[in-house]
């Protein structure tokens, strides 16, 4: 038997990809309606209070003017962002194109954002008024269930359904929904109305889960916070009584343009184009540094005379300027980085320039 049949061994790769376990997406999206909008903050919805009809006690009376309330909800946008870069030299070296699980990545990550939002204002400050300048607390005392020192019970579902219908919700046109963790779905399962078919249509038992209960439908989200005494904060609410405004903004195609407060040049590159552009102001009497400085300021300033999408990336107009502005003597070829030869040549340009005496106003050939 041969002891160098070892080198004949080989390994085999998988090409799949996997996304680890995590919610995907938003949850709670579809339980709440939902508008675009477009500037820095939002009138939701204006708001037209109950009003009480007067009784008519005689002939001929006044017709009273009864005063209609008026308020407004208000959501202002917060601002979240997902990125990542993907090399053409890195797709090379893969066995698997990571593009679309990179995406779906990111429009998960994005809809858990929008699923804390979402939580974050149920139970928030609401902004009301004319111009959304006045805060409004959740009222606690009235909308807010006791702990009692139990988990998820029917009671409590019940005790949310009578609030919900106290504050004359229109349960029959009005979906109601409630989020709840794991450990909230174990509380009911082990409850005999939630799981006995003589309380519950659905088998919860037989599914695992529980779907719908007491008219609420059951949203599974483990991105629920809790109180100040580590008790979990489950809500319960109308589709109706929640927004969310969506500022859709759409992305640059370009990769390298989303890098923020990234500078154009790498520290080099940028000390050579200060050099050049120091060295065509001292020599300005010569034609050539004439020529040379009004090609690069219309090169760069041709950028806000073009439509968006069709914009040149700056190496490409830096690359133009090489093209009209290199002078034949030098003869050099045009080199991959543009850039760094366009700083090099202004730079030599001006050295030959000074070493022969040409800032006079008539340059030698």
């Amino acid at each position: 038997m041969s002891f160098q049949v070892t080198t004949a061994f080989v390994q085999q790769y998988s090409t799949n990809v996997q996304l680890l376990l995590q919610q995907r997406g938003s949850r709670l999206r579809d339980c709440v309606t939902v508008g675009s909008y477009t500037g820095k903050a939002a009138k939701v919805v204006e708001q037209i209070g109950a009003v009480t009809a007067q009784a008519k006690t005689s002939r001929h009376a006044d017709t009273p003017l009864i005063s209609t309330p008026h308020d407004a909800r208000w959501c202002h946008p917060t601002d979240f962002e997902w990125a990542d870069m993907i090399d053409d030299q890195d797709k090379l070296r893969m066995l698997i194109d990571p593009t679309s699980p990179y995406a779906m990545n990111g429009a998960y990550a994005l809809g858990r954002a929008m699923d804390d939002l979402i939580i974050s204002a149920a139970l928030g400050t609401s902004m009301t008024g004319e111009n959304g300048s006045t805060s409004t607390a959740f009222a606690t005392a009235t909308q807010q269930i006791a702990v009692g020192g139990t988990g998820m019970t029917v009671a409590k579902l019940r005790q949310a359904r009578r609030i919900l219908l106290t504050n004359e919700v229109d349960v029959e046109s009005d979906p109601l929904y409630i989020a709840v963790t794991a450990v909230q779905m174990d509380n009911l399962l082990g409850t005999t109305e939630v799981t006995s078919s003589d309380y519950n249509s659905v088998k919860a038992l037989v599914q695992g889960n529980v779907d719908t209960f007491l008219g609420f439908k059951f949203i599974h989200c483990e991105r629920l916070g809790v109180d100040g005494s580590g008790d979990r904060r489950c809500i319960a609410w109308a589709k109706s009584g929640m927004h969310l405004g969506m500022w859709n903004v759409r992305g640059d195609y370009i990769g390298r343009h989303n890098l923020p407060n990234a500078p154009m040049l790498d520290p080099l590159t940028g000390v050579l184009f200060a050099v050049g552009v120091a060295l065509v102001l001292a020599g300005w009497r010569d034609r050539r540094a004439r020529l040379l400085a009004f090609g690069l300021l219309a090169g760069v300033n041709q950028r806000h005379l073009i439509l968006r999408n069709s914009q040149p990336e700056n190496p490409r107009i830096f690359a133009l300027h090489i093209e009209i502005h290199r002078p034949k003597h030098l003869a050099l070829p045009t080199p991959p980085f543009h850039i760094p030869l366009d700083c090099a040549l202004c730079f030599d340009l001006h050295r030959r320039a000074l070493l022969n005496g040409l800032n006079s106003s008539q340059p030698s050939a």
